[in-house]
């Protein structure tokens, strides 16, 4: 744990972090699915292809931004979807786009 100065005191407890969103989250991989959950929502569910297949697993990350788009997710949640993506071994590489989608 690290240590943080304090009004010239050290302590050991961590900042607290400001959360931006005002509704959980959560994005996993299970099998061969990406699931994302809203709080207070169902999970939505897309099947994934072949991990070799960059434009169809791109394709898929962009529709579940989508998706959280139109939940209002931050920035942080966008990402988060990627993430679990990568973490999974669904690698694409970047196209120059952010992860947060206008519409």
């Amino acid at each position: 744990m690290s240590h943080v100065q304090v009004a010239g005191t050290m302590t050991s407890e961590r900042p607290k972090r400001v959360r931006k969103a005002t509704c959980r989250m959560s994005s996993t991989v299970e099998g061969s699915y990406l699931i994302l959950q809203f709080e207070g929502d169902g999970p939505m569910r897309w099947r994934l292809p072949a991990k070799g297949e960059n434009d169809k697993i791109r394709a898929v990350r962009l529709k579940a931004a989508q998706y959280a788009a139109e939940h209002g997710a931050t920035d942080g949640q966008q990402a988060a979807i990627h993430r679990a993506l990568w973490a999974s071994g669904y690698i694409v590489g970047r196209t120059g786009r952010p992860y947060r989608l206008s519409l």
